[in-house]
């Protein structure tokens, strides 16, 4: 027969070796959560999850779908964009990038998806279950504008006001994709790729300054080339018709606040030297500029 004490060394190996020993989970935690049974790291805690190098090495070593490019690989935190955010699913075990993109290419409006580790509850959250041990889900968030990696800023959520008994949520090993944009539309071609820069549209050095107008489409940087040719190759004026055009992302601290693509058109061709337009800042609003590609017209 053994005493307490002869037991107590077993007991406390027990609850070292417990991955949730020090919670309290209340029995009422009985209406399991989505799990999509992925791994759980060590421990199951938040520290654990943002020092996996599992999770980490998966994001990091995924496969970039054919017809989509990489935005950004294993960030700490999901896409957060409400202007273009169309729906979520949760994937199976697998962080499956090509199944992600399945989805967004089924979806006409998508052209940006972003998966992710989440830790979530293993339980509903309720009053009587505030902080349920944790499972790890796959997500698979569409977008219908691109992503980047300043957008993601969804790093965690409590799910209570008291942060100290609530459980935590976390989203980690984060990657983006943005649909492989067509270089060539109808009598257009691509000339530059330019980036974070934008052709600038009065330039002191131009005296037969070509500049037209400036559209805000309602299309994705995918489709915009196409639609914004159109409206150059139908862009007279009594002086000026349009053979250029330059299609970029206005970004507004961070946020495509418009939800569509920029389309500059031009009565000249421009070269990168005249891409100097970075956006500008004050008033608390920084605006800068994003997948800017300039395109030229065939035989004008």
């Amino acid at each position: 027969m053994y005493s307490l004490i002869t037991l107590a060394p077993l007991l406390i190996s027990l609850a070292a070796a417990a991955p949730f020993a020090t919670r309290a989970v209340n029995a009422s935690c009985d209406t399991l959560a989505v799990n999509s049974g992925a791994p759980i790291p060590g421990n199951g805690s938040t520290t654990a999850y943002l020092a996996d190098s599992i999770l980490q090495a998966t994001a990091e070593s995924a496969l970039t779908p054919p017809g989509y490019v990489a935005a950004f690989t294993d960030a700490f935190g999901s896409v957060q964009d409400v202007n273009s955010y169309l729906t979520y699913y949760t994937l199976n075990a697998t962080y499956d990038t090509a199944a992600c993109a399945d989805f967004c290419t089924a979806d006409p409006k998508c052209t940006a998806f972003n998966i992710y580790f989440a830790r979530d509850p293993m339980f509903e959250v309720s009053p009587t279950c505030v902080d349920p041990p944790p499972v790890t889900n796959v997500r698979c968030a569409l977008f219908s504008a691109n992503v980047a990696p300043e957008l993601a800023t969804n790093t965690h959520q409590f799910t209570a006001p008291d942060q100290s008994t609530s459980f935590e949520r976390l989203h980690v090993g984060s990657n983006g994709y943005n649909a492989a944009p067509g270089d060539d539309v109808p009598a257009f071609h691509l000339q530059d790729t330019l980036g974070a820069f934008a052709i600038e549209a009065v330039a002191q050095d131009d005296a037969e300054n070509g500049y037209m107008t400036v559209y805000t489409l309602p299309n994705t940087t995918a489709t915009a080339p196409a639609a914004c040719a159109q409206q150059c190759a139908t862009a007279y004026t009594a002086t000026k018709h349009c053979v250029f055009f330059n299609t970029y992302v206005e970004l507004v601290n961070g946020t495509n606040t418009l939800g569509g693509t920029k389309c500059a058109l031009f009565a000249k061709p421009y070269g990168p030297e005249r891409a100097t337009n970075a956006g500008y800042a004050g008033g608390g609003v920084n605006v800068t500029i994003q997948e800017s590609r300039s395109f030229v017209c065939d035989g004008c």
